[in-house]
């Protein structure tokens, strides 16, 4: 009788273990979460009297980010002398509809004017939570999520970005001291909590995935392991970080890694950090064929599928703009373009689609 209970309660044991295994936030398997991820795209000020762009933002999106109006370089373009003017403006239509309102970004290396780059290091701390303390204050409770750092990884090595480099270098940021000097980013962070702290801080980076054309053999998973590394460092430390952002700026006919991404969404998951899709897009190079236009909706879905696979964790899904007749692409990516969910005449492409059929998107008739 012993034996048989012996053996009843070791059976219990291992069935409760297994389902707990299958449902916790190991997250193997599908997981469970009734609440879809905000639906999103980075907006233009200057964009919304334009009918076609607000309506399409009202009708198909919930979230919004600023995509260039909440930079240091607009917001505070000489010291103590703040414009939010523009930001305003996607705030208040956030508020008039209902939308929740990301913020982007607090700390980067680029759109820093020259007044904060010529300062001597040692006094970066002030000016830098003098910055936080007014525009996250501003916010505070308007804004749910911030970018507080942004693209902190170098492009060509493994480290930081950071000050030892010519001003001219692309890995050149008035920062960090060294490439392993992360004292500022830390401080970032804790002076965001202090200036709002409901809002969810995240560290947004561009330098964990790549499209395909890589210069470095193995650079994803360098470049990944790094960012990792930092960030499980903070949180063990206390440091304030609730989310990562991945950017995701792809390009058709070289789809990402997916395995590797989602190998980070389980491993950041399992430190009890979200993640949020930030800034993705998929540029095309030309001349635009259907085939093409199927490959990129190929890759939307499939980041999609990853969202619906780990809805606890990931909570967002931003495109960064909406219209192919209104991108950042074609500027920066001579000969590219179209990698937007809608169309130069705001009808939603293929790539829509195929996010719609794969997560709960947003629409207002």
């Amino acid at each position: 009788m012993r034996c048989t209970l012996l053996s009843t309660t070791l059976l219990l044991t291992l069935l409760t273990l297994l389902l707990t295994g299958c449902s916790d936030n190991s997250q193997q398997g599908i997981e469970e979460n009734p609440t879809p991820p905000s639906f999103g795209s980075a907006v233009d000020p200057a964009l919304l009297t334009n009918a076609g762009y607000s309506e399409t933002l009202r009708k198909y999106y919930n979230c919004l980010v600023a995509e260039n109006h909440m930079k240091w370089a607009i917001v505070q373009p000489a010291e103590g002398n703040f414009s939010f003017t523009e930001a305003d403006k996607i705030v208040n239509f956030a508020r008039t509809y209902g939308m929740k309102m990301r913020g982007h970004a607090l700390l980067w290396h680029l759109q820093v004017p020259d007044w904060v780059t010529a300062k001597p290091a040692a006094d970066l701390d002030t000016v830098l939570k003098t910055h936080i303390d007014t525009v996250v204050g501003r916010y505070k409770g308007e804004i749910f999520a911030w970018d507080v750092a942004n693209e902190i990884i170098m492009c060509a090595d493994t480290g930081l970005r950071n000050r030892t480099l010519s001003a001219s270098d692309p890995d050149y940021s008035p920062w960090s001291l060294n490439a392993s000097d992360d004292s500022m980013i830390r401080k970032a962070f804790i002076y965001a909590h202090a200036a709002d702290p409901e809002a969810r801080l995240f560290l947004n980076d561009n330098n964990n995935y790549d499209g395909g054309e890589l210069v470095y053999p193995g650079w994803n998973k360098l470049q990944s392991d790094l960012l990792y590394s930092f960030i499980r460092k903070w949180k063990e430390d206390g440091i304030p970080i609730h989310g990562v952002g991945m950017q995701l700026h792809l390009v058709e006919g070289y789809p990402p890694d997916y395995s590797l991404i989602e190998a980070d969404i389980i491993r950041y998951g399992n430190l009890g950090l979200e993640i949020h899709f930030t800034e993705v897009d998929v540029r095309i190079k030309e001349p635009v064929t259907p085939q093409k236009l199927q490959n990129q909706a190929a890759i939307y879905r499939e980041l999609a599928r990853l969202a619906a696979k780990h809805p606890r964790t990931v909570r967002a899904f931003i495109t960064w703009g909406l219209t192919d007749k209104h991108s950042w692409i074609p500027l920066f990516f001579t000969g590219f373009g179209h990698a937007l969910p809608f169309d130069e005449n705001y009808d939603p492409k293929e790539c829509y689609q195929a996010i719609k059929e794969t997560i709960a998107v947003p629409y207002r008739p």
